[in-house]
């Protein structure tokens, strides 16, 4: 397996490969080595794998270095990444992607055109994730990873942990949590809406972005925050009310229950970015209404606010 790609920056096409060290022929066979049998056959030794970069110079390839990347059970196989969207020249990384006993594994070397390379390593098993995308629209890509744990007197909790690009290498640059400041994020909501307070509900629990659009569809505050609650059928009457329809000080707000946070709502990030729960709203001495409300968490969760009801 290859990959060919300008890695020191000079315009010219480079080539690194994939070695396998093993005894014999049949032991470096790609096609058996990718067999996910070998995670459960006893005595299947795991290879060690290495990557092996030439430069082109004067017409020709010249033998630059040798990346040794461990011994890995099973292959999946070789990529090429762009780091820089859109763009094939340096900074790239070469991802060889293994699939071990506690998850798939991806090792990344990459070129950022100086003629050094770095390295990262990166897991996805049942308690960590991640998500490579551009966080913060400076272009190039970031790696996001959530690792979930258990944490004293809270329960569940997933840390974000964001690697940016930064000097020719990934580097952790910061890190939050979803499971506390969820229920935060939810706490402040709840006192909103109990105050009837809508343009602060909108200012500190939709994404800034999405305002525009909504106030052009909708007008008013109240009507904003209408369309993110859609109401359900109520149990004790069978009938549903219509979303906020006690705006006057003796139909309000008394008090509003959103469900309790006891895990990450979005286990794989990479599948799903929002939950949609159910939220009852006590109001007009004593009656409840049920709506259900769907809450995203953003994709730069390091951002302004890192979570925001939508109307989806």
């Amino acid at each position: 397996m290859s990959v060919i790609s300008d890695f020191n920056g000079d315009g010219l096409p480079d080539i690194a490969l994939l070695e396998v060290s093993a005894g014999n022929a049949a032991g470096a066979d790609f096609g058996a080595l990718s067999r996910l049998s070998r995670l459960f056959t006893e005595g299947s030794d795991a290879p060690a794998f290495s990557l092996v970069v030439f430069f082109q110079e004067d017409g020709a390839l010249h033998f630059d270095t040798v990346v040794a990347l461990g011994k890995k059970p099973v292959l999946e196989g070789l990529k090429l990444l762009e780091i820089r969207a859109g763009s094939a020249k340096p900074p790239v990384a070469v991802v060889a992607s293994f699939q071990g006993h506690d998850g798939e594994e991806q090792e990344w070397t990459i070129f950022s055109g100086s003629g050094s390379f770095s390295r990262l390593s990166l897991i996805s098993t049942p308690t960590i994730r991640s998500v490579v995308r551009d966080v913060d629209g400076d272009g190039l890509l970031d790696v996001l990873v959530f690792h979930t744990g258990v944490e004293a007197g809270l329960g569940y909790e997933t840390l974000i942990t964001w690697y940016r690009f930064t000097n020719g290498a990934y580097r952790e640059y910061r890190n939050t949590n979803i499971v506390r400041n969820l229920k935060d994020f939810l706490a402040s909501a709840k006192q909103l809406l109990s105050d009837s307070n809508w343009s602060g509900f909108l200012k500190e629990a939709v994404a800034p972005a999405k305002l525009d659009a909504l106030r052009a569809k909708y007008g008013s505050a109240e009507a904003i925050v209408s369309s993110l609650f859609h109401p359900l059928v109520n149990t004790q009457t069978g009938i549903s009310g219509s979303p906020f329809d006690y705006f006057s000080p003796a139909r309000a707000i008394e008090n509003v229950v959103f469900p309790e946070i006891l895990e990450n709502p979005f286990p794989d990030p990479n599948r799903s970015s929002s939950f949609t729960m159910t939220v009852r709203i006590v109001c007009c001495s004593g009656e409840s209404r049920f709506y259900s409300a769907t809450v995203s968490i953003l994709p730069n969760p390091f951002g302004s606010r890192e979570f925001s009801f939508i109307t989806d």
